[in-house]
């Protein structure tokens, strides 16, 4: 007597409000049960003892959320038929139990993150010392990007078994296709400026979050870490928001205060936030598993939208007053492209400044070189005075002609590039 002659099998399993079903045949054959998950996942044996594989691809593919830790097989006796026994899993086949034994850990959180810059990489590096790996990361293809170019980003996922997937479209097929067989809980975005489909909305089981830094409904748009600071913002906040089509205008999860110094630039508030983000989404966590994070509709009577800014944006206008001009600099400088002037058609990126309102106004053109502000001994903290449109300072540090090497600004005054008298336009 044959030890199976099932057909159509069902196995299930449930985990918390969760109950996953896979469907499968008996193939005699081949002396298998081949379970219809796209075909990458199956049990076999041979008579007259049933012996159990799944292929450990196949699994994280079509069966990720358990991993088989050892399977168990034993004779199946026509007395009794078949008894499937594991951790929470049960089968069933015309009211028959199947004959091998299965031993299952528990089931984690399964979070598929999305992100494409440093600021992602750096998260999840975090994320992954405090023991939450995601299950995929999708990280963002530049132009022109070969395909086996070094990634921060993919080394790190590599380096931790975690599955990396490039693209310069979340919406491409073959990417909603890949999440969907990760099987997520949650999405998890950051610094993604697309916007995400119906079709990859619907995959994540509880729903896609996103961090921006902005305290939306204020700042929709584009560029906030630099806008925040252009602005001259005073204190803004880290939003936890719920994905919707629309850019920023999901419900709110969770809203994260932070101030902004006058002294702060693009790199400094970037590193703070970064740090804040990841307390946000440790603190988060737990209320993911449970399913418990609110969602609070945004007032949208509060909404605003900052633009997209261009290169031409990012040159100064000397006209404008000292600390507009001083706000821009600080906004603009790295990891962005940088604050930029002209003097006798040379482009000139002016990395650091500061404003020297402690000083008395001087007369003069607006973009006019006053004086300089020697430091004994350091080029870099000496600085070179240039009038703003109010008459106020700024105290010019690091500079870079285009096509050269970054530079202090008091090191071209030495060297007799600048001058008093010399007018940036």
């Amino acid at each position: 007597m044959k030890p199976l002659l099932l057909t159509d099998i069902t196995l299930c399993t449930e985990w918390q409000d969760d109950r996953l079903t896979v469907r499968g045949k008996w193939n005699e054959d081949e002396g298998a049960f081949v379970v219809d998950q796209r075909g990458v996942a199956r049990l076999s044996g041979k008579n007259p003892e049933l012996g159990a594989l799944l292929a450990a691809h196949g699994a994280r593919q079509a069966l990720h959320h358990w991993e088989l830790e050892r399977i168990v097989a034993r004779r199946p006796r026509p007395e009794t038929m078949p008894a499937l026994q594991m951790a929470g899993f049960f089968a069933a086949a015309d009211g028959l139990e199947l004959p091998f034994a299965l031993q299952l850990p528990k089931r984690g959180l399964r979070i598929v993150f999305i992100g494409g810059f440093e600021h992602t990489r750096r998260l999840l590096a975090e994320l992954l010392e405090r023991e939450a790996p995601p299950v995929l990361v999708i990280g963002r293809k530049a132009a022109g990007m070969k395909s086996r170019e070094a990634d921060p980003l993919k080394k790190l996922c590599l380096a931790n078994d975690i599955p990396f997937l490039h693209t310069a479209d979340i919406n491409d097929a073959k990417v909603v296709e890949a999440i969907r067989a990760a099987a997520p809980d949650y999405l998890c975005v950051l610094g993604w400026n697309q916007e995400f489909g119906p079709e990859l909305l619907a995959v994540p089981k509880s729903g896609a979050l996103g961090l921006y830094p902005t305290r939306l409904p204020e700042g929709r748009g584009h560029s906030p870490l630099r806008w925040t600071l252009i602005k001259g913002l005073t204190e803004s906040a880290i939003s936890l928001q719920w994905l919707t089509e629309q850019a920023n205008a999901g419900d709110l999860a969770d809203q994260r205060s932070f101030f902004v110094s006058r002294e702060d630039d693009a790199a400094s508030l970037y590193n703070r936030i970064l740090k804040l983000e990841i307390e946000q989404m440790e603190e988060a966590l737990p209320r993911m598993i449970n399913r418990s994070l609110p969602r609070r509709p945004q007032d949208e009577s509060r909404a605003t939208c900052w633009p997209l800014r261009q290169d031409a944006d990012d040159r100064l206008d000397w006209r404008q007053p000292a600390e507009v001009i001083y706000n821009s600099i600080r906004g603009l400088t790295a990891p962005y492209s940088g604050a930029y002037t002209f003097w006798r058609d040379r482009r000139l990126t002016i990395w650091k400044a500061d404003l020297r309102d402690d000083l008395p106004p001087r007369p003069g053109e607006p973009g006019e070189i006053v004086e300089t502000l020697p430091a004994l001994g350091d080029f870099e903290e000496s600085s070179v005075l240039v009038r703003g449109g109010d008459g106020v300072l700024l105290g010019l540090h690091q500079v870079q002609w285009e096509g050269e090497e970054e530079t202090s600004a008091y090191h071209l005054w030495v060297m007799g590039v600048l001058r008093n008298g010399v007018r940036f336009s």
